[in-house]
């Protein structure tokens, strides 16, 4: 088995494939463990998407990440009065009501990728960082391994969890891959009165401005409707005009806080906004886990798991249709709306 991608994905497939007894295991990355698209995630762990899949495996994420097995509570309805309470400066008056779940909150994504690179190393997974895939060995239709700069490596099956670049290492198999590279700013404020440990992450679905803990500030961001498909990761600064725009509105003492620090990362976009994930098309042994449209850090030990179930047992223990690579042939697809 090869892994392309050493991101969370990457790294929670291969820790779950060699747990289940999968051997000769081979991840390969670009770059360095974790430091892709994972590095840059604002580490959100949420139940509340707007498809029946989606919530499945963000109620099952959170439930891996806190490490027990009784069932996890409820999502809440919250008037717009309580909502202003759980979150300090809140304006809620043009609000109809508002959705909280307790048990939603924050991981960190250097630390789960890490966990799960490690535990795959002790039972013998082979980790190749700076490793280029440069082509994918091809015969007939039939992917059977990759070719990099250090020489060959073949194998039965391939698995592409490259995240933002996984479009083009489909080029590199001759099949499209409907995943396109989208830049995402994110902020730290200095220290805000309004914040504490235990507000928990916000976020306004009707403009994605979101903001959470961090420090004795904020992380905050907002996606960027405007925002050209591309690798660049030079923060935006004049973006932060558009941002405070909204806070003014939403969340007015983020604007009584400098910022402190930024970074911009890369989303990994789909047509329908939900991840590809499953057999290649018309390529036999290839598969792919990308495309997951900023949810991939905390889907990762969820998809994992089931993936590597699917790859060892022959079918996956959840319908995974709604995910399958080759679903935009067949016509429209449900998409996910709650996208940050």
């Amino acid at each position: 088995m090869v892994i392309v991608g050493a991101g969370v994905m990457g790294c929670s497939l291969a820790y779950h494939l060699a747990r289940m007894g999968l051997r000769d295991i081979v991840v390969l990355d670009r770059g360095d463990i974790g430091r892709g698209a994972t590095l840059a995630c604002a580490g959100g762990v949420r139940a509340q998407f707007s498809t029946e899949i989606n919530i499945r495996i963000g109620m099952e994420a959170k439930r891996m990440l806190r490490g027990f097995e009784k069932e996890i509570e409820d999502v809440r309805w919250l008037e717009p009065k309580q909502a202003a309470t759980l979150v300090g400066g809140l304006e809620v008056t043009d609000l109809t009501g508002a959705v909280f779940c307790p048990s939603d909150g924050l991981a960190g994504p250097s630390e789960v990728t890490f966990g799960y690179a490690d535990a795959a190393r002790r039972f013998g997974v082979t980790i190749h960082e700076n490793v280029p895939v440069t082509e994918f060995l091809i015969r007939g239709d039939r992917i059977e391994g990759v070719i990099t700069p250090r020489g060959e490596l073949q194998s039965e099956r391939t698995v592409i969890c490259a995240g933002p670049w996984a479009g083009q290492l489909g080029e590199l198999t001759g099949i499209e891959i409907p995943v396109i590279p989208s830049k995402r700013n994110v902020f730290v404020s200095g220290a805000l009165p309004a914040i504490t440990p235990r507000t928990p992450m916000t976020i306004d679905f009707h403009t994605s401005f979101y903001f959470h803990p961090e420090g004795e500030g904020v992380l905050f961001g907002m996606s960027d409707p405007d925002q050209a498909p591309g690798f660049d990761v030079t923060v935006d600064w004049a973006f932060l005009d558009r941002i405070a725009g909204v806070a003014r509105h939403r969340w007015p003492p983020l604007l009584e806080a400098p910022v402190k620090t930024a970074w911009a990362g890369l989303y990994e976009l789909t047509p329908d906004s939900q991840p590809l994930v499953g057999p290649l098309p018309n390529r036999p042994g290839a598969w792919i886990a990308a495309g997951f449209s900023g949810h991939g850090f905390m889907m990762a030990p969820v998809i994992g798991r089931w993936l590597a179930e699917w790859m060892i047992r022959g079918q996956p223990a959840v319908d995974l249709a709604a995910f399958a690579p080759d679903r935009f042939a067949a016509g429209p697809s449900e998409p996910e709306r709650n996208v940050v």
